[in-house]
């Protein structure tokens, strides 16, 4: 089901990501019917590309290891196609492809779990979450103040393509150049998680008996941090 989720998100952010670039276009053939000006129309809104290279604090279950329960760090790259307006509105389409990073190893045998003799529970998530990363589909809206032309901030939505979870994110940045735009600034993401409660009985500092007495959905949070160029297209 989860599967199936991801797959037809990745054909509704493919979708969306063409619509925003093909608008523009649309656009100045729209003026040309009209008798307008062409270059007054290409200058209304701008389509783009962007690329950047990423690090990221990524919250369990999206990555984890056994020294820190509330994640662990990540690299990785993002890629985005949208369109911005002379006014300062942008709008783009973003993958985001961060893989776990860890500088040493852990050594998780050192210090196995362990529990007193009794009754237990706990939360964690289902195995089908636990893994080394995340992929990312988003789609946002951002906007330049006036007064600050290099200051960007942002908001929007999206699914982890992988788990076929949605999350919400908030982001803000620098723009700085002309023609090829340098870009860098911050995102936070918050997934929307669903955990279990487990309910486990110890003796002699091992599980006897295990079972799952309850279930939820939480939010987890995560950073990104990423510094790139932006790029126009130029329709003709």
């Amino acid at each position: 089901m989860r599967n199936g989720k991801a797959r037809l998100s990745r054909l509704l952010f493919a979708a969306l990501a063409l619509g925003a670039a093909a608008a523009p276009l649309a656009a100045q053939r729209a003026d040309r019917r009209t008798g307008s000006a062409t270059a007054q129309s290409a200058t209304a809104w701008t389509p783009f590309i962007a690329g950047s290279v990423a690090l990221a604090a990524l919250p369990e279950p999206f990555a984890s290891n056994c020294l820190d329960d509330d994640g662990g760090g990540g690299a990785g790259v993002q890629a985005s196609i949208g369109v911005r307006s002379a006014g300062g509105w942008d709008f783009q389409a973003r993958y985001t492809g961060m893989r776990e990073v860890q500088v040493l190893e852990p050594d998780c045998a050192a210090a196995p779990r362990a529990e007193p003799d009794g009754v237990h529970r706990h939360r964690t998530y289902e195995d089908e979450l636990w893994g080394d990363g995340i992929r990312t589909l988003d789609v946002q809206a951002g906007f330049t103040p006036p007064p600050l032309p290099f200051l960007r901030i942002a908001a929007g939505a999206g699914v982890e393509a992988d788990r076929g979870l949605p999350f919400l994110l908030g982001s803000a940045g620098l723009r700085l150049g002309s023609r090829v735009q340098f870009v860098a600034g911050a995102d936070v993401l918050l997934f929307r998680t669903p955990y279990v409660i487990l309910e486990e009985e110890w003796q002699d500092f091992r599980i006897v008996r295990s079972s799952q007495v309850g279930e939820g959905e939480t939010w987890r949070r995560g950073w990104v941090f990423h510094l790139g160029a932006e790029l126009p297209i130029r329709l003709r």
